[in-house]
Parts: C-alpha cells; structure tokens; sequence
C-alpha cells in the first residue's frame, strides 16, 4: 500500500472490488446447485426417468463449481484491487491462479451445451434432421474444447513461464486466448437457440402456449448475452492494470456456467411448477384432469406404438413438461402383427365410463 500511494492517490490505492466478487461467486454457485437439485427432483418426482441429458448436466455442476471456488481463491491472491498495492512476491500466485481460471473456463461451458442439445433429441426423438446437427454441434463443441483446453494448457513455454516471469520464454496474446474461448461460444449459442424456436412453433399448441414454451427456452438466450458481453471486455487491454481491469471480464466469465445449467434444467420444471400452482390454487386443472374429475375413472391403454427412444405426448407439452423417459423403459412394438404402417405413430384407445 505504501509503495501505491507514492504514485497514485490515497483513492486510488484503496479501491477493492473483492467483496463483490466474492459475492457474485457465492450467487452463482448457490443457483447452480439448487438449479439442479430441482431439476432431479422434478425428473424423479414426475415419475419420468433420468436420461442422458440429466447426467450430463450432473456431470457439468463440478465444473461450474470448480470457476466459483477457484475465484475466490483468486481474489485471495490480488484479484480486485490494483496491481500497484500488491508486493511483488505476489505476482506468482496471482498469475498460477489465472492459469487455473483460464483452464477450467471451457469445460464448465460445454457440457450444459451438450445437455441442451440431448434434450432436443429427447423431447423431438424422430427428427433426423435434428438429430444430425446435434451430433454434428456436439462434435464441433467437443472438438472446440480440445483445442482451446491445449492452448490454455501450454500458452507458454516452457508452462511455468505463465507465472514465473523472471525465466526465459514466450508465451501468446492472452488477448487471443480471450478472443479462442468467447467468439465459438458464442456461435454455439446462436446456432443452439436457432435449433430450439422452429422446433417448438411447430408443436401444434396455441399460439400462446407456443410462445410460452419458446420464452422458456429463450432464457437460454441469456447465456448468449453473457458471452456477448463476455467477449466485449475480452476484447479490452488489462496488462497494464491487470488485477484490476480483469475483474469485469472475470465476473462474466464467472457467471456464464451458472447461468447456462439454470437455462438448461428451466424447461424440466413445467408439471412440478404447475403442481404448486394448483395447490396454490393459481391455476386450473388441465381438460383431462377437468374431464376425469366430471366422468369418474377413465382406463386408457395404448395399443401399439413405433417409438426409437422416447415420446413426447402432446397433452405432456401442454403442461408445459415434456415427461418422457429414458429408451429402455419404453417398449418398441414394431414386431407387432398388426403393425401395417412403420414409422407412424399408432394410438388406440379402449374408453370405459364408470358411473
């Protein structure tokens, strides 16, 4: 401290973002858990099943955990105040801690990407289109990961050169390193939400239910803005300043993963949500639950059904929640003599009314 208030002002020098980082952190990482802990809940509460997309998202909580612990571990080191009050026997740490951040930045975006795209698939299961620019994205993003997880990994040479400043070698922009990791995130998004809204119009619903379900996925949208606005302080100088001008980038950063689990796990919550609404007495009934509360017990049993993996009952949509289960609790009854049409889906119904 003394040393910066030889050459800068006594406000200057006490400048400290830290408790706002820290904040945020502790934020993020609290409604990226509870995100999706409710997104178990629901799946098993609905009685539906977990499948790929679940476990992934699962797979993916440590990952935006790992950017939320280790920012605070950061902010330990110098983050969030000015470079000129930090000793320079700090330096090391400081930098060791943003080799770290810049290493676990990318994984935790992935995998809530390849979650959404699972979940296309799941909810659309016979749509060939659909499902090749998914593998072909996932592909893309895996691949995307690889390479920018490697120049993450070995930006300098040799690597410790990253936190030891005083030893020979070289190392690339870290603008560029910004530039690799914001610009394809960015465009996965885009083409992501691009996927979602013609999927979703084309559900025969009304057009307000329609609009409802693609505001739902729209709140993906949000992690599109975060790498947007992520990508406008990647593009702005901070080694002169670093500790300092690196926060805003770092807070954006830090909430990107966050907010892309609860965009993910958003549009499992429709039939838990409407359940609280009707025991809140918020909302009415749906016309089969008006229908069987009017007419007694209905017995319903589907006959034959040509399914891949998995159904997406219009009548589930309406509710908001798309309740299919995992492929192998689906029987496929293709073999079924009667079947004269593959590829159809073929509902009969057997009615009884008891009075």
């Amino acid at each position: 401290m003394d040393a910066c208030l030889q050459n800068h002002s006594a406000q200057f020098c006490s400048e400290d973002r830290r408790p706002g980082i820290v904040a945020e952190n502790v934020a993020m990482g609290i409604l990226a858990m509870a995100a999706v802990a409710l997104r178990f809940y629901a799946r098993i509460e609905s009685g539906v099943g977990l499948w790929w997309d679940d476990w992934i998202t699962l797979i993916g909580l440590p990952y935006s955990l790992a950017i939320n612990v280790l920012s605070g571990e950061f902010v330990r080191a110098g983050q969030g105040v000015h470079l000129a009050t930090l000793p320079n026997e700090n330096l090391p740490e400081y930098f060791k801690q943003l080799y770290l951040q810049l290493a676990v930045y990318a994984p935790g975006l992935v995998f809530f990407k390849i979650a959404l795209l699972l979940f296309y698939v799941r909810v659309f299961p016979h749509d060939r289109r659909l499902r090749f620019m998914t593998w072909m994205l996932s592909a893309a993003i895996g691949i995307w990961l690889i390479i920018i997880e490697c120049i993450a990994l070995f930006q300098c040479s040799p690597v410790h050169k990253f936190w030891d400043q005083d030893i020979s070698g070289k190392c690339i922009s870290q603008e560029a390193l910004f530039l690799g990791q914001s610009i394809p995130t960015v465009i996965f998004d885009l083409i992501i939400l691009g996927l979602a809204v013609p999927l979703v119009w084309g559900i025969k619903l009304p057009r307000s239910s329609r609009a409802a379900l693609i505001g739902i996925f729209m709140m993906g949208g949000l992690v599109t803005v975060i790498s947007i606005v992520r990508l406008h302080y990647a593009l702005q100088p901070v080694k002169d300043d670093i500790t300092w001008n690196l926060v805003d980038l770092g807070l954006w950063s830090d909430s990107e993963s966050p907010v892309g689990l609860v965009s993910v796990c958003l549009p499992t919550y429709g039939k838990l949500f409407r359940r609280v609404l009707m025991k809140l007495h918020l909302t009415k009934p749906t016309t089969s639950e008006e229908r069987s509360s009017r007419h007694g017990r209905t017995h319903e049993s589907e006959t034959r059904r040509d399914l891949r993996m998995s159904s997406t009952p219009i009548d589930e949509v309406e509710d908001g929640i798309w309740a299919e289960g995992p492929a192998n609790e689906l029987k496929d009854l293709n073999s079924s003599k009667d079947d004269t049409n593959p590829g159809v889906i073929t509902v009969t119904r057997d009615m009884r009314l008891d009075k």
